[in-house]
């Protein structure tokens, strides 16, 4: 029955927030932010080094205190992506630009959201849509709250799944982020029982069908 139903997601929450956290904190970011520190400490670049370091503790920070917590002020949730937005700036020597919009009937301290929620759709824009990208790439994240809904909305102009896809067959990183995978199935917990939380992933494509980039669509009940 329904009460069972929700009684079963209630104990896979606890679980799936642990194994979100070990999915954020992974040994690939950690490596790779303190390499990036190193490599500003040994090339003389003292500033940036401090400043990456600021950011890179302020992080870990912050997901440690949101594993805790089922629900997160939407405020803190957004701090959290411009911190590890500005991070991978640095670390990918300004490969790309980012924007957030915001368009809500109340502040956003007020607005409740899953923890990290959000960011596994950015890193994966990030790292397979806009990395491999000969150029720069953008991403833009609208967050408007309508009809008792949260609606964020991701878009990206980097490769395609399709060819992010290709790419990741003739490489090692054959294995899909745990991360997208912890997230896919928090949306449902994120439901209640008239209203319900879904993500819609569209690959954009120009008029002549080359692909352009990826839309994440995210619905949460407020």
């Amino acid at each position: 029955n329904e009460r069972a139903k929700r009684k079963q997601l209630e104990i896979f929450n606890i679980q799936s927030e642990l194994s979100l956290f070990r999915a954020q904190v992974n040994p690939h970011f950690l490596f790779n932010s303190l390499n990036s520190i190193r490599y500003f400490i040994i090339t003389n670049e003292n500033k940036l080094a401090a400043g990456y370091l600021t950011k890179f503790s302020r992080l870990i920070r912050m997901i440690l205190e949101h594993s805790k917590q089922r629900l997160v002020p939407l405020a803190n949730e957004i701090e959290l992506l411009e911190i590890y937005m500005n991070m991978e700036q640095i670390r990918f020597e300004n490969k790309f630009d980012f924007e957030i919009n915001l368009r809500l009937d109340v502040d956003s301290k007020h607005i409740l959201v899953p923890p990290l929620i959000v960011q596994p759709f950015i890193e994966n824009a990030i790292i397979h849509g806009i990395n491999p990208k000969i150029g720069s790439g953008h991403i833009v994240i609208e967050i408007i709250s309508k009809e008792d809904y949260l609606w964020i909305d991701i878009v990206d102009d980097g490769i395609g799944r399709e060819s992010s896809q290709e790419i990741r067959k003739r490489s090692i990183l054959k294995k899909q982020s745990l991360g997208m995978e912890i997230t896919q199935t928090r949306m449902e917990l994120a439901s209640t029982a008239h209203r319900k939380a879904s993500v819609q992933i569209i690959d954009l494509k120009d008029e002549h069908g080359v692909p352009t980039g990826t839309q994440v669509k995210i619905k949460l009940p407020l």
